[in-house]
């Protein structure tokens, strides 16, 4: 669905009715995605019923209460999403949108595949904790920190260095405060990202009530700082008031929860999540600072998609040697002493 909304997008962007036609095309694939779930949920469920019989108003209610929260933290994520372009449109005139909004959907191309590991983790989480399998989910937990954490980083030290290039190749020259505001957007993401898979695994241990209220007055407290700074420090304000309150709700508030709802301790996660990645990490900063000194990096596609791949060959390459060692040396350690 999303490969073909991309390729129906690119067809039509230009053409008479362009937008209209664009949103037709959403609307259609949308509905016929959700129609095709529907057929193949039926088809490989094959007791699967649909009607008034089946109602049980006390799962119904817990299906509720679980749901209520979820439409909360959809709110929150949809306030934090639309509250920057909202106040700048308020604040300043629709064109002063563009620099930060080039930021904003740079950063959103980054997290959105980054963001969906904690998803995926959900339903393994519910798994393991209605098993009681603790070590599993531990396990579970941080393999995902850890992942989102080395991607995460690694994107926002190839937008320290690239960053300008990039915008400059994909919207042209004369939006020098957008490199800016995207470093503060996806350096708040270092954050955000490896949290959402604690608050994801929470969810699917039935956590919900207190990770959503508090990512809904996250989101209340991005509005309000967001309208203080918009005054005095302009677009930068605006990011600035986007990533204050995640340091503040996800790295003060939510991880400490998670972390003794999981039995999880400081130290367990620097050494297990965090430590793994800084050698893959500083070797992608070796490369991103000598690279620019010996080849020059025009407004290119090409180059772009080169250095790209030669990062992510130097960041995962080195992670994969890192880990493949470690497990040979725990194999060898204790077929050395038995020996």
């Amino acid at each position: 669905g999303a490969l073909l909304r991309l390729v129906l997008t690119l067809m039509f962007l230009k053409a008479e009715w362009g937008l209209l036609t664009i949103a037709l095309i959403f609307f259609t694939i949308t509905l016929v995605e959700n129609i095709g779930q529907c057929y193949f949920a039926f088809r490989q469920v094959k007791t699967f019923r649909i009607g008034r019989k089946y109602l049980d108003w006390r799962i119904l209610k817990e299906c509720g209460s679980f749901s209520g929260f979820a439409f909360i933290d959809a709110i929150a994520w949809t306030l934090i999403e639309a509250t920057d372009s909202i106040l700048i449109g308020i604040f300043f005139s629709p064109a002063m949108i563009v620099p930060y909004y080039i930021a904003l959907r740079l950063t959103q191309f980054i997290n959105m595949p980054i963001a969906q590991i904690g998803k995926v983790f959900m339903p393994r989480a519910g798994e393991l904790h209605a098993n009681d399998e603790h070590r599993a989910l531990q396990k579970l937990v941080l393999n995902g920190v850890s992942l989102s954490f080395l991607l995460v980083t690694g994107f926002f030290i190839g937008v320290c260095f690239f960053g300008t290039t990039l915008i400059n190749t994909w919207i042209g020259p004369g939006y020098p405060e957008s490199h800016i505001i995207l470093m503060i957007l996806l350096g708040a993401r270092i954050i955000a990202l490896p949290v959402s898979t604690f608050r994801s695994v929470l969810y699917g241990m039935g956590h919900v009530k207190v990770p959503s209220l508090i990512y809904i007055c996250e989101a209340i407290t991005n509005l309000i700082l967001s309208l203080i700074l918009i005054q005095s420090l302009g677009l930068i304000g605006v990011a600035l008031g986007t990533a204050i309150p995640i340091f503040i709700a996800e790295l003060g508030i939510i991880l400490p929860y998670a972390m003794k709802k999981l039995n999880i301790s400081a130290g367990q996660l620097l050494r297990t999540a965090i430590a793994p990645t800084l050698a893959p990490l500083l070797v992608l900063l070796g490369y991103s600072y000598y690279l620019p000194q010996f080849f020059e990096i025009r407004n290119s596609w090409a180059i772009l998609a080169g250095v790209a791949a030669g990062g992510g060959v130097f960041l995962l390459g080195t992670w994969l040697i890192i880990e493949k060692g470690a497990l040979l040396l725990h194999r060898s350690v204790p077929e050395s002493i038995n020996s």
